[in-house]
Formats: structure tokens, sequence, C-alpha cells
């Protein structure tokens, strides 16, 4: 499968190296692709991992994974154009919350919303799944390395999480559908809550 990676962070890093080293040809975006670290990760396998900016990962993909930081949503949307997602894929892996300089936990969305909602309404024709924001970032396609065995995931698209579910149990996870996206808010919340 031909994959976009958004955000080469810890959560972008692992899931690219992850996916590639699965035999997936993975565009690992970032606002800087020129970063000796990215250009050195690339050149590992050429054949399976490339990297480029935003637009570059997303126009390759027939699957587009968000791992920026999830109060950065609607900047990023900005930054490629929505249109670029139609008729895709999309897997929400982020959790959008940030510490004040109070140092308390803000909720981008609030408890009747999530970052996943937000990304289907901005993003109408494209398929979004929640999935990842749970785990931690070695561990994602690595799940003897998690404490856990099942990887939730939420959509409104049955075609979509039944994709992206047999991507996952590729890697050895168990895939657990909670159903609907607004059940995002569960899993979103609940790493929120973890942080305050």
């Amino acid at each position: 499968m031909d994959i976009g990676i958004l955000g080469s962070g810890h959560v972008g890093s692992s899931l690219a190296t992850g996916f590639a080293d699965g035999g997936h040809t993975v565009v690992l975006g970032s606002r800087d692709p020129s970063q000796h670290r990215l250009v050195d990760w690339a050149a590992q396998d050429p054949d399976h991992r490339r990297t480029g900016d935003y637009r570059a990962a997303v126009s390759a993909a027939e699957l587009v994974i968000f791992a920026v930081p999830g109060r950065i949503l609607a900047e990023t949307l900005d930054t490629i154009g929505r249109n670029a997602f139609d008729a895709k894929i999309v897997i929400d892996a982020t959790n959008p919350f940030a510490k004040n300089a109070a140092g308390e936990t803000i909720d981008f969305y609030g408890d009747d919303d999530s970052g996943a909602e937000f990304l289907q309404r901005e993003l109408p024709d494209a398929a979004v799944v929640k999935a990842f924001n749970q785990i931690s970032a070695p561990a994602m396609l690595h799940p003897e390395q998690a404490n856990m065995d099942v990887l939730r995931i939420a959509g409104d698209d049955e075609d979509a999480k039944r994709s992206v579910a047999e991507l996952v149990e590729s890697f050895g996870w168990k895939v657990r559908d909670l159903g609907r996206l607004s059940k995002a808010r569960a899993l979103e919340h609940g790493v929120i809550r973890s942080y305050s």
C-alpha cells in the first residue's frame, strides 16, 4: 500500500519505519524534509522509504496518517489543501491537547467533539478512521511491546475501517471496532485525562 504520513516526530517516524519495514511504500511528510535524519532514514531503504513535504506525502498516498500535534490539525489542512484528501482513507492518530502556562491540560475540542470528527467535517470526501492514538509511538506497529493486544478504532465508513483493520492486523494487532467516529471522543479523552 502507498502510505503518506504527516509529521516526522516520534509517532510519524515510528509508523513510517514500521510500515516501510512491512513492505509498504511510505512517504514521510515533514515541514523540513531536508533534515539530515530524514534523508538518512530514507536512504536506508529507498525502495520503501521517501521523504517530502506534506503535499507530497498526501499526493502519493492511498492512505494518509495524521501524526502531527493534534492542536495543529486545521493549520496542517490549510498548508496542504482539503481537496488533496478526496477519496483517500485518513487515519487520525492524534491527541488534540496541550498544556497551558499554568500546567493545565487543554482539550482543543471539548467533551462533545474530537479531532477525528473535525477532520471528517473538513474532509467530507475522505474516510476518517481514528486509530493508534492510545498506543505509545514505539509500540504502534509492534503489539508485542505494548501493554495491550487490542487496537481500538472508530469511523463512519465501513470499507475504510475494514481496510485499516486488515492493515494493522498484518502487524499482529487484534482490532476492536468501537463503531461510529463519535467514539473517537472516548479514545482521545482517555489519553487526555492521563496527562491531566
